[in-house]
């Protein structure tokens, strides 16, 4: 008897197999694209875990291009090299106000010299020099130079730390340079996300009609498989028939052919053969009836 379980099985099977290849396509369709422009590009790469065979995780690589990645290495060492410029300030900004003031009075002090002598030469003539009025007018012109050396010392000190705010900041505007040239291909990473997500849409559409369709094809195959086991079934029903009749009226000429037997010797062999003859010619008749009722539908 054929087998007609492992055809229903085997319909089964295949849907189920097309049924997760619909699954397969819909999910690589769905998928971030890759994005590339005049700022660089951005990639996705699914990584599967080998123990399940899953898709796990999702790797977004961005990378600027050749052009806009050296402005942003370049903006990226800013700091650093403003550092190199400024570390001695940073680490004494005392001795380094001390040098600015120093290099100013290498300045004035001919000048507050000058000052003096033309002071002494004016007391001189007028006669005041050692006088108390000659002391006073000194003094004044001291105190005045102290002032203003007192004023430049401070100078320096808002001067060092002036170019050290100054040197920080152009660090600080290198590194937000390179922050902003390093977030461009962030756009088309949103880009081929969104572009995904726009598919996926229509990628599940598509695996549902696939998806139906193999459901389709696998019932119409279990159909067939059920029509033609029940085909099998009547035919093997109307076999059975077929022989139990041709037993029956084998017997029952075999019968009078007894009868009329005991008669005649010779008559009861003639009738036992027609009997038998009879039941031969009826239970090929019936086999022929099975058969050709079992397997008329192949």
């Amino acid at each position: 008897m054929p087998d007609f379980g492992d055809e229903t099985e085997d319909a089964a099977a295949q849907a189920a197999a097309e049924s997760e290849r619909a699954a397969d396509i819909a999910w690589s369709r769905s998928q971030p694209w890759d994005v590339e422009g005049p700022f660089g590009k951005a990639t996705f790469k699914s990584v599967t875990n080998p123990e399940t065979g899953f898709q796990e995780d999702q790797l977004i690589g961005m990378k600027l291009s050749e052009e806009l990645q050296k402005e942003y290495d370049y903006g990226l060492s800013e700091p650093e090299r403003q550092r190199g410029f400024i570390s001695a300030y940073e680490k004494a900004p005392d001795l380094a106000a001390q040098a600015y003031y120093d290099r100013y009075k290498e300045t004035v002090a001919p000048d507050q010299e000058e000052q003096r002598l033309n002071l002494e030469k004016r007391l001189f003539g007028q006669g005041m020099l050692g006088s108390t009025g000659g002391a006073s007018l000194t003094e004044s012109l001291t105190k005045a130079q102290l002032a203003n050396d007192l004023q430049a010392r401070m100078e320096s000190d808002s001067q060092v730390q002036a170019m050290i705010d100054t040197y920080r900041a152009r660090g600080a505007q290198g590194l937000a340079s390179a922050t902003a040239l390093g977030g461009l291909p962030s756009g088309y990473a949103s880009l081929g996300s969104g572009q995904g997500n726009a598919m996926s849409g229509a990628a599940g559409n598509i695996a549902g009609i696939m998806t139906q369709a193999a459901n389709t094809r696998a019932m119409g195959k279990i159909a067939a498989s059920q029509q033609r086991m029940d085909m099998f079934k009547s035919g093997m029903g109307l076999l059975a028939g077929g022989l139990s009749a041709g037993l029956g009226g084998g017997a029952a000429v075999g019968g009078g052919g007894s009868a009329v037997g005991g008669l005649s010797s010779s008559g009861a062999g003639g009738m036992a053969s027609m009997g038998v003859g009879s039941a031969q010619s009826g239970m090929l008749g019936a086999n022929s009836m099975g058969f050709n009722a079992a397997y008329g539908g192949f």
